[in-house]
């Protein structure tokens, strides 16, 4: 197997050292150290550093779903798993996730319960939009991932506690 190389993108070998030009037409794939690219990659969960693997398990495209999180943004933003963020996953109310509960401040059960019952309906809506969007057989836009948003507040402000 053999790798062209790009003009600009100076090729190294297994020891480090940039091959010199004259042997950049055609290199063996196994001189050269692989690098895998970060798109590649997969999204890592900022908090367990683990792969984020599928969407209905991502916090990044839910918050982007319920429009906490604009679409330029998207790529910019940190990835966690639903369940390493769960002052937002304590609103997921479906039968395809475990309930999170929370512990002190942000536990929901201490605030405010019509904010609450926003959030129940505007997170759990926006999560059976990713697993939508998941199962669909033909692709779907980007910009048709979001919601509807109901009351045109996209960044509810947080309630203070009872």
């Amino acid at each position: 197997m053999t790798l062209t190389i790009r003009q600009g993108i100076p090729p190294r070998s297994s020891l480090g050292t940039v091959i010199p030009p004259r042997a950049q037409a055609t290199i063996p794939i196994q001189t050269i150290e692989p690098i895998m690219a970060k798109c590649d990659q997969g999204y890592l969960c900022e908090s367990c550093g683990l792969e984020v693997t599928s969407i209905v398990d991502s916090d990044l495209y839910l918050r982007f779903v319920i429009g906490q999180l604009d679409a330029e943004r998207l790529h910019l933003s940190p990835e966690r798993h639903l369940r390493c963020n769960p002052s937002l996953s304590q609103y997921i109310a479906d039968a395809r996730f475990d309930p999170v509960v929370v512990e002190g401040d942000f536990d929901h059960r201490q605030l405010d319960p019509e904010f609450v019952a926003r959030q129940f309906d505007r997170i759990t809506r926006g999560y059976q939009r990713l697993w939508t969007i998941n199962e669909s057989p033909e692709p779907i836009s980007l910009l048709d991932y979001p919601i509807p948003d109901d009351d045109n507040d996209t960044a509810p402000t947080a309630p203070q506690a009872r």
